[in-house]
Parts: C-alpha cells; sequence; structure tokens
C-alpha cells in the first residue's frame, strides 16, 4: 500500500489511497472509454472550448491514447444532440437545480450517460450504473445518489425522435459509416 507524505514545495502527488480508502477497482476497457468522453467533455468546459474542437485536438494529439470506439460515439452524440440533451436534463432536475449549477462533472457525466441511453443505444441500466461508479470515483459524495435520480427519471422519457427518417431506414447507422469510411479513402 501506498504512503503518504508531504510534497515538496511545488510538488503534489498522491502515492496510494488516503488511510481507510480502498484503492480504485480495475477499469473495464468501456469504464475506460468512458472515463476518455469524460475527460474530453470536462476539458472542453474547462477550456471554454467546443466540444467539437476538444475532439479534434484530442485526436491531432500523438501523446494522447486515441479515443476508444464507445468514447468516440458518445462524444460524437453529445455534440450532434447537445440541445435535446441539456433540455432533457433541465426538465427532469428537481428543485431548484439548474443545468449550470450542477457541479462540472456531474453535469458532464449527465450529458454523456442521456448521450449514451438515447444515442448509442446501451441499455439503460447499463449506463445508468456506469455513470454513478464513474461519479463515486471521480465526484462529490453525494453525486453517485444525485445522478442515478436525474438519469432514472429521464430514463422513463421517451427518446424524442429527432432522426426521424434517418434512425428507420438505417437503425444501426451503417450508412453512416460507410459515408465516412468513403470520405477517409484515397482516391486512386
Amino acid at each position: 500500500m501506498g504512503e503518504l507524505r508531504n510534497p515538496e514545495p511545488g510538488e503534489l502527488k498522491l502515492v496510494g489511497p488516503a488511510p481507510g480508502q480502498k484503492p480504485p477497482a480495475p477499469m473495464s476497457t468501456q469504464r475506460k472509454a468512458r472515463k476518455q468522453a469524460l475527460d474530453l467533455l470536462f476539458e472542453a468546459e474547462l477550456l471554454d472550448e467546443s466540444l467539437a474542437t476538444r475532439l479534434a485536438a484530442d485526436v491531432a494529439d500523438a501523446e494522447r491514447p486515441p479515443l476508444r470506439e464507445l468514447g468516440h460515439d458518445i462524444v460524437a452524440a453529445v455534440i450532434d444532440h447537445a440541445e435535446t440533451i441539456d433540455a432533457a436534463i433541465e426538465d427532469n432536475l428537481t428543485g431548484r437545480w439548474s443545468l449550470m449549477r450542477m457541479p462540472r462533472v456531474d453535469r458532464c457525466l449527465t450529458r454523456m450517460a442521456v448521450a449514451e441511453m438515447w444515442f448509442v443505444g446501451t441499455p439503460t441500466a447499463v449506463v445508468i450504473n456506469e455513470a454513478v461508479a464513474l461519479a463515486e470515483t471521480f465526484s462529490t459524495d453525494d453525486s453517485a445518489g444525485f445522478l442515478n435520480g436525474v438519469l432514472g427519471r429521464i430514463a422513463v422519457v421517451e427518446r424524442p425522435d429527432v432522426e426521424a427518417a434517418g434512425a428507420a431506414s438505417d437503425p444501426n447507422g451503417v450508412a453512416d459509416e460507410a459515408a465516412e469510411e468513403a470520405a477517409h479513402t484515397p482516391e486512386d
């Protein structure tokens, strides 16, 4: 187990879990993808950049590990459906809460979870469990319960029909993938 010590001036390093705290469980591949998506959403908010700009910068950064497919799908869904997602969150907050009053990490996690439930197609229970687990790791003590409640209310709301024609004819987005692939193939 790691040892805590006083950091030197200008140095702050956690060398192990705090006394009485369990070390974090290893992350699954899917959770790592969600963590990457969380990092991007958080960075975009913190730097006051658009999420699309942050995603492009991330892809261009050779020093960062590539964004996993699920992470990319979540970020793309948040970019494509931001207004719908934010409206759903606002409509399901209780009391005096508003989207901008939420802690930044909670706001990012909630946006990701709604995007994943409605536009990526991951089962609702999985999405809520993963969002709650990430909140337990990266946010406040009350965040997991708060997110569980908000996402539970959103889960029973029917997803808005924002892609009626495309979703009906191509529910798995195969046409979008083919178009994307064609756009990246070199011409002869």
